[in-house]
């Protein structure tokens, strides 16, 4: 795994599992952690549960999530924690979410912000466009509401 600061937010890539440590994301000053997770390809419940010690680290501050990749899309989605600890709340400002296309089976996904979800209160107007056929890909999530929504 790697992290990486450009500005005010730190770029993690790799796998976040037992061999990672992000102790570069412990508070040091900075009233805001941003998160840009674009670059996660995996996460496994021992990365799962090194990122909660660091939310809880920042339980006075604020934390952003941008960009975040499937993997860890699927884990805000199971684990409420990651969105928030001991009364503070999280806020993903963009995610990459998972889509399919029924026509001819292509999987990818669409940058979707909150920003999106907040103006709309869905997203259904991201374009989903397959990049196969051109069909209109379905989200793989029936709800994507609590990545969004405080």
């Amino acid at each position: 795994m790697q992290i990486k600061k450009q500005g005010d937010t730190f770029f993690i890539a790799g796998v976040i599992d037992e061999n990672c440590t992000l102790t570069d994301l412990e508070p040091s000053g900075q009233s805001i952690l941003k998160l840009n997770f674009k670059g996660v390809t995996k996460i496994n419940s021992i990365g799962v549960r090194e990122w909660m010690r660091i939310i809880t680290l920042w339980k006075d501050k604020s934390i952003e999530y941008h960009e975040c990749s499937t993997s860890i899309v699927d884990q805000l989605m199971i684990v409420r924690t990651l969105r928030g600890a001991q009364g503070k709340i999280a806020t993903v400002e963009s995610a990459l979410l998972p889509i399919e296309c029924s026509k001819c089976g292509y999987e990818g996904e669409v940058l979707a912000s909150r920003n999106d979800y907040v103006v709309n209160q869905n997203l259904s107007q991201i374009d989903r466009k397959c990049k196969n056929c051109g069909h209109s890909c379905d989200f793989l999530h029936s709800d994507f509401a609590p990545l969004f929504s405080k």
